[in-house]
């Protein structure tokens, strides 16, 4: 019965994830806005994120991680986001969900690479023996910084790749495989 029900959440999981990556596409980007002090709340807004899927060894991964942001400053901006990620081994059938809430901060020291700095709440699961389909739930505090670079597609729409480093790193409590973590993604403006 379980096996049956996380089939279907799954299934509807990658629905909504294609519905939504395409949503995202046709908005506006603005990497480092010129705007003027008279600037409106909306000309200052941008969202994003990132979807991605992997395929390998029996694990099936999705994860959405959608963003809004807001540019303080030119160069300054501050955002909410959230993340979801569901990773499905075929071998012991086992579904294993991740999720949370992040803020960042983004300094853009030039039109295509900024600094970047984020504090994420993760509850991730994990089996309770390695092979075993039975599950634990915890929760992971990291404190991210690096960087990265935005590649413009067009005026309003960018591609976003980052570097980031986990200052709380814990190897042995830690929803990832390691401190350096990597992420690229859409972001947009309204």
């Amino acid at each position: 019965f379980y096996n049956r029900i996380s089939k279907v959440v799954f299934m509807k999981f990658r629905f909504f994830t294609l519905i939504l990556l395409m949503g995202l596409l046709p908005m506006s980007l603005s990497a480092q806005a010129d705007f003027g002090e008279d600037a409106s709340f909306l000309d200052r807004v941008y969202t994003g994120g990132n979807v991605g899927f992997s395929f390998a060894n029996g694990v099936t991964s999705v994860a959405i991680s959608p963003l809004a942001g807001y540019m303080v400053t030119d160069r300054l901006s501050i955002g909410l986001g959230g993340t979801y990620q569901v990773n499905r081994f075929s071998n012991i059938d086992l579904t294993l969900n991740n999720y949370g809430v992040r803020s960042f901060l983004r300094y853009n020291v030039t039109q295509e690479f900024f600094l970047y700095t984020e504090y994420e709440h993760l509850i991730f699961e994990f089996p309770t023996v390695l092979g075993s389909s039975e599950v634990q739930t915890d929760s992971f505090n990291g404190f991210f910084v690096g960087g990265g670079y935005a590649m413009p597609i067009n005026d309003r729409i960018s591609f976003v790749a980052i570097a980031l480093y986990n200052l709380a790193y814990n190897n042995t409590r830690f929803p990832y495989p390691s401190a350096l973590v990597t992420r690229g993604g859409i972001v947009a403006s309204f």
